[in-house]
């Protein structure tokens, strides 16, 4: 019970800062959620309308950041509408409560969701490839 209200409250508060971003920041923070699995950690991070080519995962120590540009509108128009007039894509930086081992780390961008797996270990710091 304690992780569903924990998981109720950082969503509230993930979407209540998503509302307050406004029209002057460059880049969106995407919703993200991890879970520990035995000697694993599985990371989901919402990256809605990103070109797959310009997703980035960057892990050190204690963190994982992502990145992504969104893709090209396919009319001009577009650019008029949300979300391209309020920004770029999206950034965020997720402090994790375990170390990753930075060799083997996975991450698969696919229908506007970053997905990333890593085996727990001490951080040693890396750039992740994405699928």
């Amino acid at each position: 019970m304690a992780r569903e209200v924990e998981d109720r409250v950082r969503e509230a508060l993930e979407t209540s800062a998503s509302m307050f971003e406004g029209p002057s920041r460059e880049y969106r923070t995407p919703r993200a959620d991890f879970v520990v699995s035995g000697s694993n950690i599985y990371i989901a991070v919402e990256m809605p309308g990103c070109d797959k080519q310009t997703v980035e995962v960057n892990v050190d120590n204690y963190t994982v950041s992502v990145s992504g540009l969104y893709a090209s509108p396919i009319h001009p128009e577009f650019i008029n509408l949300y979300p391209f007039k309020h920004g770029k894509g999206y950034r965020r930086t997720i402090p994790l409560p375990v170390g990753i081992d930075t060799k083997g780390v996975e991450a698969r961008y696919e229908a506007g969701v970053l997905m990333i797996k890593a085996s727990v270990a001490i951080p040693r710091g890396v750039k992740v490839k994405v699928d």
